[in-house]
């Protein structure tokens, strides 16, 4: 099984393999069935990542959402607040 990090040292795409990056030169030496199989973890590293990330977007929605509510409770309160202040100075 591949291990599929991928390295961004001086901008090359170096796969990790066996406990060390993978040169282009030792990529390029790998027949169809290895580089289909390569292939295919990165699409499943893909697909896990996409999941991860509509996760995280719906997390941040729902969190931005209670923000929002949370700032208008507060607004609607404050002016509540002042509304009442200033029926107690009238009274006075």
């Amino acid at each position: 099984m591949w291990d599929l990090r991928i390295s961004s040292l001086y901008n090359d795409g170096w796969i990790y393999q066996k406990g060390k990056y993978m040169t282009e030169k030792e990529l390029r030496k790998l027949n169809r069935a290895e580089l289909i199989e390569i292939l295919y973890y990165l699409s499943r590293a893909n697909d896990e990542l996409k999941e991860e990330n509509e996760q995280l977007k719906a997390r941040l929605d729902a969190l931005v959402g209670e923000a929002i509510a949370s700032k208008r409770q507060g607004a609607a309160e404050d002016a509540v607040s002042e509304e009442h202040e200033g029926m107690e100075s009238a009274e006075v």
